[in-house]
This record gives structure tokens, C-alpha cells and sequence, in this order.
């Protein structure tokens, strides 16, 4: 399990001064924190008087919940540290805040930006009558077995087996225990702290019958739900083995993201994270494969 990674700009953040007792305030600009870990966070405060000065800081995050506070009373030319103790949830993978820090009349002010790494970047998978192929792709942070665990519609999670690490930071599992036109659930349990972290939840049908011949179809999409929020489920058949390269635009025609894939015939199901940064607003998302080409009209919502 990797450790805190605390990560400091070359440049420091500086509050306007104080008029009256010129109290400045600097913090580093940027943590990385792990769900479910504490960061302390570091700030400085400056007293460029000739008089001493009393003042008490105030820790907040981005929704103004008070996080911690400090009073010192410091001496002209003084500069003291300070620190804040910041716990992520562990529901809080992807997500940036900000946590800013001020004096009392709020009139000197930094702000950190903190960064929680995403642990599941995307997941999809690939099944038919007999097997589901479930591929999850997993940040930086994450060990190299994971426990999947599976549910039938209405029916408990229970675990399947390992999912182990590939050469390109993805988890896979093979799944030959399925019943043809049923539908599961996948997820995995990330070891974290003698316990569990449950992430990349994934909904898949296992077609009734086995695929007629390829190369016939044209390529087809699905997308729910619409509109999304956090996160997006794709659904599409694969006319013939070659790359499918999928592409969001806005309404205004600029390209916002793009994934290629190298699959062969078949169906897929596919569950995307929405980035955090993408703002809310209409999207066109394009597929493509051997000059073939399906587009969705699709919503984000925050």
C-alpha cells in the first residue's frame, strides 16, 4: 500500500495582507491524498508589523465546514507554522476540493487544492453464452490482486475469485460460471487497510444464444444513464475484430476526449467515470470503427 503522496508547487500561494496588523498567510499549492487516509496540511503565517499581533485561523474546506483552527499571538518579523488535519472519505476517489485557510476577519487567505487519484479509471467487458471477460483499469495506487465479487439481479454479492494485474495497469477476470439472458453485477474489493474498498461496479447481459456471423452487423451503441453525473455505462457490438475508436465532442464540435480500443467481434459493455472536470452541458459521442460510425446524443448533469 503506497504511502501519502504529498506534492508541493515550485510557487506558494500568498494571501492579500491584513491592513491594519500586514498578517500574511502562504500554504503549498496542491496535496495528493489517498480515500480513506488523513493529510496534514501545512501553512504559514507572517507578521510584517513592527507591533505584535493576536489572530486566530480558520481551516475550511470548499463547502465551508470548519476543519481546524489555530490562535497565536506573533511578534513583529515573526513567522509561525500551522497544520490541519484533512480525512477523504473513501466515496471521494476522483473528486478535487479545495480547502482554504484564512484569518479571523478574513482578510488574508490561501488555498490548497487537494487531489484524490481516481482508483478505477474505466472498466468494460467482453461475453457471450458461456463466459464474461470483465477488465477493469486501475490507477497508480492499487495493488496488483483485487477480490471480484458478483451479483444476480436481486441476489447477494458473493466472491468470485482474484482479479490480477497485467502488464498495462488493468485487473482481469474471467467469469465461466454464467447462465445465457441473465444479467450480473461485477465489482472489486480493493485491499486497503485490512479491509476492503468496493469499486468499478459493472452491469452486464449474457446474450441468450451465440453470435451469428460477424462482419454482417453495423456498428450499434448504447449509453445510460442519460443524463449522467459520476458515471456512464456503454454498450456496443463490434461488427469484426478491429479498433474502435470512440470520441466526445461538445455541441460546439470540440473534442473533449479520446479512447481507441483493439477488439475483435462482439459485444461489450463498457463503464466510464465522468470526469470531474468535465463541465455539465450536451455532448455528441461518437463511435467509430472501419469507416463505420454511430453517434449519441448524451447529457451531463453535476
Amino acid at each position: 500500500m503506497k504511502r501519502i503522496l504529498l506534492v508541493y508547487g515550485l510557487s506558494l500561494l500568498f494571501g492579500a495582507k491584513e491592513a491594519a496588523g500586514e498578517l500574511c498567510l502562504e500554504c503549498p499549492s496542491k496535496t495528493v491524498v489517498r480515500p480513506g487516509r488523513t493529510a496534514t496540511l501545512p501553512h504559514f503565517a507572517t507578521n510584517h508589523s513592527d507591533t505584535a499581533v493576536a489572530t486566530c485561523y480558520l481551516i475550511r474546506d470548499s463547502e465551508h465546514w470548519l476543519l481546524g483552527s489555530s490562535c497565536v499571538e506573533l511578534s513583529p518579523g515573526a513567522r509561525q507554522e500551522f497544520s490541519a488535519a484533512l480525512t477523504v472519505p473513501d466515496s471521494a476517489d476522483g473528486v478535487w476540493n479545495r480547502v482554504i485557510v484564512e484569518n479571523h476577519s478574513g482578510t488574508s487567505t490561501c488555498t490548497y487544492i487537494v487531489e484524490v487519484p481516481e482508483l478505477i479509471a474505466f472498466t468494460w467487458a467482453f461475453v457471450h453464452p458461456r463466459q464474461a471477460d470483465i477488465t477493469w483499469a486501475v490507477g497508480d495506487s492499487c495493488a496488483d490482486t483485487a477480490t471480484v465479487f458478483r451479483r444476480a439481479a436481486g441476489g447477494d454479492w458473493t466472491e468470485r475469485g482474484q482479479a490480477f494485474m497485467d502488464d498495462g495497469r488493468k485487473l482481469t477476470f474471467q467469469d465461466k460460471d454464467v447462465s445465457a439472458g441473465s444479467t450480473y453485477e461485477y465489482q472489486l474489493g480493493l485491499p486497503f487497510q485490512q479491509r476492503l474498498l468496493y469499486r468499478g461496479r459493472v452491469s452486464v447481459k449474457i446474450p441468450a444464444s451465440e453470435p451469428g456471423p460477424p462482419a454482417r452487423e453495423r456498428l450499434q451503441l448504447e449509453a445510460w444513464p442519460n443524463p449522467a453525473s459520476k458515471e456512464m455505462t456503454l454498450r456496443f457490438n463490434v461488427p469484426a475484430a478491429a479498433e474502435v475508436r470512440f470520441s466526445l465532442y461538445d455541441v460546439a464540435g470540440r473534442l473533449w476526449t479520446r479512447r481507441a480500443f483493439p477488439l475483435t467481434s462482439g459485444w461489450y459493455t463498457y463503464a466510464v467515470a465522468i470526469p470531474h472536470d468535465l463541465p455539465p452541458g450536451l455532448y455528441i459521442l461518437q463511435g467509430d470503427q472501419n469507416h463505420q460510425t454511430i453517434r449519441r446524443r448524451i447529457s451531463i448533469v453535476r
